[in-house]
């Protein structure tokens, strides 16, 4: 999840530099104008998977080592920062806009 939108995030691949290197990142899908109608709702920037991909790992593995959390994870985010709650202000503000 992103925490700047709270949006989900995807990894992606390219290459970048001189060196043609491959890279991987994660990116919030959020950042993506095509995907809404207005254009991006995230300004999160794109994070490097090597620097995370230790931490993300370990989120998952306790997640399998203890799957009531992630009941308890889905229900805190769910009634905080659902996607219906999102899309309602989204319409709201682009009803205000009009």
């Amino acid at each position: 999840m992103c925490a700047h939108c709270g949006y989900g995030m995807g990894r992606n691949s390219g290459t970048g530099g001189r060196g043609g290197l491959h890279l991987h990142y994660y990116r919030c899908y959020g950042t993506e104008h095509w995907r809404y109608a207005k254009g991006a709702v995230c300004d999160n920037p794109a994070v490097r998977a090597e620097d995370i991909d230790d931490a993300v790992w370990q989120g998952m593995l306790t997640l399998l080592e203890h799957p009531e959390l992630s009941f308890q994870r889905a229900n805190k985010y769910a009634c905080s920062r659902s996607p219906f709650t999102r899309l309602q202000k989204e319409h709201r503000a682009y009803r205000l806009s009009m």
